[in-house]
């Protein structure tokens, strides 16, 4: 059984500031290439009750409309070493349905998918924002979603212990590979991409896209605010975002829900 490092103290905070450094270097990125980001999940929350990290979290997020999306990753190759974009399309080992941007010459493994030969840097995640026209239908497309990263974590050996129907469905889905049910992935999370659709969502949050459908008002026009000293972009409703993906978010949960959200198995600064 893997080792698990406790994230706290003097390595929680020195793992922060290393996402810090490649948050900063993702904003620069952005910021010269004319791509719309915002801090989002427990980083705004950390952003707007702390000013930064909350003081146990252990990973930064932040959202981009789908366009913003793609034009990043078509960028991906531009961003200077040691920083490196990983997508399920750029490398077929690597699983999500969000991007990453890690650190290469770091080292931050899970238990859970650190035997796969994808690079392990330290990193921020990056998540996609969706249109969507019809909230009626969205609980089916996010079942869907979650079906195909399902057979896509089956397909890579990772993933949770499945019922008998559920891995005979993944393994029937396997046999088109990985990266076309990646394309079928995103086409689930793309369908609305060219309709009028008035609502966004982020399909690969764990907070759930159902808690995350938002009208474009409550994240545009983006603003800043100060996160550790800098100033970033945050969605234009930062109450509305926050209240509809944690409810009253100004007050702190009890002390033993104060914990981090990653296991690590190993970790190099």
């Amino acid at each position: 059984m893997n080792r698990i490092i406790p994230l706290k103290g003097e390595t929680l905070r020195a793992l922060q500031l290393a996402e810090l450094e490649i948050l900063r270097v993702v904003a620069t990125f952005c910021d010269a290439h004319g791509i719309r980001y915002c801090l989002s999940s427990g980083t705004l929350l950390g952003a707007i009750r702390h000013n930064g990290f909350i003081p146990w979290d252990d990973d930064v997020d932040i959202s981009m409309p789908r366009k913003d999306f793609e034009h990043f990753l078509a960028l991906a190759k531009e961003l200077p070493p040691p920083f490196v974009v990983q997508a399920t399309r750029l490398d077929s080992n690597y699983p999500l349905g969000m991007a990453k941007v890690r650190k290469a010459d770091t080292v931050m493994k899970e238990p859970a998918t650190g035997d796969l030969p994808i690079n392990h840097g330290i990193w921020i995640d990056l998540f996609p924002l969706d249109k969507v026209l019809d909230a009626n239908k969205l609980q089916k497309r996010a079942k869907t979603y979650a079906l195909l990263c399902t057979a896509i974590y089956a397909k890579l050996g990772i993933g949770k212990p499945l019922k008998w129907t559920t891995r005979l469905l993944c393994r029937l889905m396997g046999l088109l590979g990985v990266q076309r049910l990646d394309r079928w992935r995103t086409r689930v999370m793309t369908a609305d991409e060219d309709s009028d659709a008035e609502l966004l969502t982020s399909f690969a949050s764990n907070l759930g896209p159902c808690n995350l459908l938002f009208p474009p008002s409550v994240y545009f026009p983006l603003k800043k605010h100060v996160f550790e000293g800098t100033e970033f972009s945050v969605p234009n409703d930062t109450n509305a975002w926050l209240t509809g993906a944690y409810g009253d978010f100004m007050t702190p949960p009890p002390p033993k829900q104060r914990v981090n959200r990653h296991q690590v198995s190993e970790l190099v600064l």
